[in-house]
């Protein structure tokens, strides 16, 4: 865009593979401009925050389970696979979280403080993404009430404030920041009436990644689409009361793929209280949990495995076969899912997962532009400068970090060995890249195995039997 739209502010930049777009805000000249120059420029629509149909708020002593987490079947979930959510991540987008909530296991939550969503994540104006968060996540400790999956871990990524005014862009940058996190499920309980090109794009090339992403249908009560739920890749979710009815102001359209409970669900509010909210906000969370259930029972299975026996196991109250607008394929059914996986797939424990955090890097470490990243792909290296590697903050700060090698977390490299960082195939192949690029010239032809040897072997770098806290300096 060099030379046209001077006057533009660059609002997003997202370089997720087939994503590539900028988010701008730009005054008519330069929406001119732009056109006569040959640029495909879309109107970025918004996205709001369902309003919740009912609301009540109540204190509770004993722990109660509600009747959605009857309804969708966890508890028998729990009791005879074993499986609470445990190794799986959860990406909320949402109002940000009230993260002291006694009914919050403090350790498996963490979230995107960055530039490309609102902050601070750990804080929320209005109380929704806690209500959201707990119906997934709240704990099994005899208090309040309980999540579907109650050691799932949640990463936060705040993108609307008190007002919940945002747009399309902010869902696709905040869905990059979810799967730059390790995400496998990303809940969105918010939406708009109009579609957007690039964001359709993010949510094909995060389900093209094995990442489930789940939004409300929408509490407009009629048969209009919203918006990131009617896209192709994303679940569509319904809401239903305890009766299994309908409710009254879930839309009803071709998209919807299944229901869940959510009319009068009870969970977290900001005041270390609880509260009762109705909506398809409130549904999405349902089966956000359920999946999370489903993966930790087998972390290998793939992502249209699930899908299918999601929707092929959901209960439909009006018809035995196929699906209807309203209901989408049936309410789902945690049990009666991973029984069906049960039956094709070996249980796999899963491992667990650290909260992962953006580290601040100091400018004094910064790297000078060496010669040797001119040979990089343009996969890895888009736009490279000494201070941004990607458009991803954690990638660029674990880059960075491999380069300049100063103290490591386990955050980053829990179970260690010579091949595998982190969870993430492309974090993996940038960081063995960054170290290869550093000492490959030790070796003719190197490869990792002989790269990590040599660092072992010269005792700057930790056993691969011993869980790493520390490289040392290897430039």
């Amino acid at each position: 865009m060099q030379g046209v739209g001077a006057s533009m502010e660059v609002k997003h930049m997202l370089k997720m593979d087939k994503v590539k777009a900028v988010a701008v805000t730009m005054s008519p000249g330069d929406f001119s401009l732009m056109e006569e120059a040959g640029y495909v420029i879309e109107e970025d629509p918004e996205r709001y925050k369902p309003e919740p149909m009912v609301e009540s708020s109540r204190k509770l002593q004993n722990q109660q389970i509600q009747f959605g987490i009857n309804m969708v079947r966890a508890p028998e979930t729990w009791d005879k696979f074993g499986v609470r959510g445990e190794g799986i991540r959860v990406c909320v987008m949402d109002s940000g979280l009230f993260s002291e909530h006694s009914d919050l296991t403090a350790s498996r939550i963490s979230g995107y403080n960055g530039l490309e969503a609102v902050t601070p994540w750990n804080e929320d104006g209005d109380g929704h993404g806690t209500h959201v968060t707990g119906i997934i996540a709240a704990a099994d400790n005899n208090q309040g009430v309980v999540g579907v999956a109650p050691d799932v871990e949640i990463y936060v990524v705040r993108v609307f404030d008190n007002d919940g005014r945002f747009f399309g862009s902010d869902i696709a940058a905040a869905a990059e920041i979810c799967f730059d996190a390790g995400a496998r499920i990303i809940n969105m309980s918010l939406g708009g009436g109009r579609a957007l090109a690039s964001e359709n794009n993010a949510f094909n090339f995060l389900a093209n990644e094995g990442i489930i992403s789940i939004a409300a249908a929408g509490n407009n009560g009629n048969t209009g689409f919203s918006y990131p739920a009617s896209y192709p890749a994303v679940i569509s979710v319904a809401a239903v009361d305890s009766n299994r009815n309908l409710a009254s102001f879930s839309q009803r359209n071709s998209e919807v793929d299944v229901a869940a409970p959510g009319v009068a669900i009870g969970s977290l509010s900001t005041n270390n209280g609880y509260r009762s909210l109705s909506g398809t906000s409130q549904a999405c969370p349902h089966v956000a949990g359920v999946v999370a259930l489903m993966m930790s029972f087998n972390q290998t299975i793939p992502r249209d495995s699930i899908l299918t026996a999601l929707e092929d196991t959901a209960n439909h109250p009006e018809t035995e076969t196929g699906r209807t607008d309203g209901f989408g394929h049936g309410i789902v059914d945690a049990f009666a899912a991973v029984s069906s996986l049960s039956t094709e797939f070996g249980q796999l424990t899963a491992p667990s997962i650290s909260p992962i955090s953006t580290p601040a890097i100091s400018p004094a470490r910064q790297p000078s532009m060496p010669s040797i990243w001119t040979t990089y792909s343009p996969l890895y290296f888009t736009n490279f400068n000494p201070r941004y590697f990607t458009s991803s903050p954690t990638i660029n700060a674990i880059v960075r970090e491999a380069i300049h090698c100063t103290s490591y977390s386990p955050l980053y490299f829990t179970n260690f060995n010579p091949r595998y960082f982190t969870s993430s195939p492309t974090i993996n192949a940038i960081v063995r890249e960054a170290i290869n690029s550093i000492i490959g010239g030790i070796y003719p032809n190197p490869n990792y195995d002989d790269i990590f040897a040599h660092l072992i072997s010269e005792s700057k770098l930790i056993d691969v039997e011993e869980r790493p806290t520390k490289l040392e300096n290897y430039k």
